[in-house]
């Protein structure tokens, strides 16, 4: 049976779920979790590859997904990205393992539960998502992110008075970034 992208979403979230993996759903699925609409063409998920076996994993994601345990042990040892391929259609799901920084530990710790179709999905916080994007934009100045900031403070879920939200501002120095999502036309 085909799977299609949305289908996706709560394929992948269940599995993980079923088998009790800590993780979190991250970019622009997360984005559309919270009601910023645009195309993509994957779902980025942050994992807690602590005491991650490979081969389990792997077997999670199956038959619906192709992911080598291989590329799994070797993307963990060096903190690097990898994939699951969708067999039958659907989105390709991009993991990256959570990271030792202290931004990115604290965004972990602070998800949120956001219901899509029957399905509990463990989501990165609104203003914790807006603080990632700008990490991602802050030296490429990627209209893309920059876009997707623009639109999701448009729709009030960051206060950007908040405490947390401008110490971090201050902390990964993304106040120039900040300021330039306010001027993005992009609207995809």
């Amino acid at each position: 049976m085909e799977t299609t992208p949305l289908d996706s979403l709560s394929l992948v979230a269940g599995k993980l779920i079923a088998a009790r993996y800590s993780w979190m759903m991250v970019g622009s699925v997360a984005g559309f979790l919270y009601g910023r609409i645009r195309a993509t063409a994957d779902m980025d998920l942050v994992l807690d590859c602590r005491g991650l076996d490979a081969a389990a994993l792997s077997s999670v994601f199956e038959p619906e997904y192709m992911l080598d345990s291989e590329m799994v042990r070797d993307s963990v040892e060096r903190q690097m990205m990898f994939n699951a391929l969708p067999l039958q259609g659907g989105f390709k799901v991009d993991i990256a393992p959570l990271a030792a920084h202290p931004f990115d530990r604290s965004a972990f710790a602070r998800r949120r539960e956001v219901g899509w179709h029957g399905v509990t999905v463990p989501t990165i916080s609104p203003d914790d998502l807006v603080l990632s994007k700008l990490r991602w934009a802050k030296d490429s100045l990627s209209d893309r992110q920059l876009g997707d900031v623009h639109a999701i403070m448009a729709m009030g879920l960051v206060d950007e008075d908040d405490k947390y939200f401008r110490d971090w501002i201050g902390r990964l120095d993304l106040s120039s970034a900040l300021e330039a999502s306010r001027a993005s036309r992009y609207d995809a």
